[in-house]
């Protein structure tokens, strides 16, 4: 720990605090909604090119981690009460504490993977560490990108809940 960079425990603090500010209800925008699965899935996606390279095992296991959580975005129900108001254009977004423990687990997993490869670079080049590294990246990603597509679902989908 002594070799990690002082940057590194900001960007956790970061986080922490970005958690914690999902935990308690909020009214959001568009944009906003989508702000969070955006950066989140473009991080994931640029940590597995900058630890594996265009590496096509780690890239498609990130694309079918994220695929599948979309896919079964139902099994996602920490943005079930969900709203939309109307006449002030924004989503009224119930507090909840899984995307802090998202959020941790991302960091846990770029921090054990850049650890990994600096103690045995040669992992980079088993397909099957990129793979299961890739896959890891991808369902945390898939986990923001479904949250938002079931926020979205609230005011333009089947399941519309407009309140005003």
């Amino acid at each position: 720990m002594s070799n990690v960079p002082y940057w590194v425990f900001a960007i956790l603090v970061g986080l922490v605090i970005l958690g914690l500010l999902q935990a308690r209800p909020s009214r959001a925008s568009r944009g906003k909604v989508l702000t969070m699965p955006l950066v989140i899935t473009l991080v994931s996606l640029s940590a597995i090119v900058q630890l594996f390279g265009w590496n096509l095992a780690a890239l498609a296991a990130w694309g079918l981690g994220l695929s599948l959580l979309v896919a079964k975005r139902r099994l996602i129900s920490f943005s079930a009460q969900a709203s939309f108001s109307a006449s002030q254009e924004v989503f009224l977004i119930p507090g909840s504490w899984l995307p802090l423990a998202l959020l941790m687990g991302l960091f846990a997993l770029r921090f054990f993977a850049t650890g990994s490869l600096v103690r045995h670079p040669e992992l980079a080049e088993q397909l099957s560490y990129a793979a299961l590294i890739g896959l890891g990246f991808g369902v945390f990603a898939g986990a923001f990108v479904a949250r938002s597509l079931l926020i979205f679902g609230r005011a333009y989908g089947p399941n519309k809940l407009i309140v005003d």
